[in-house]
């Protein structure tokens, strides 16, 4: 995935919170993106 899903309410600091911690493991952006798409419920 090449954007980041747009987060609301009030899980939006939990994720954000995911989504630095996989970048501090080095993650490439694409990965961290498509792991995100897959945590957010639709």
């Amino acid at each position: 995935m090449k954007y980041v899903p747009e987060v609301k309410g009030e899980n939006k600091e939990t994720l954000e919170d995911h989504a630095r911690s996989l970048d501090l493991n080095n993650f490439k952006e694409t990965i961290i993106n498509t792991k995100l798409w897959k945590v957010i419920p639709s």
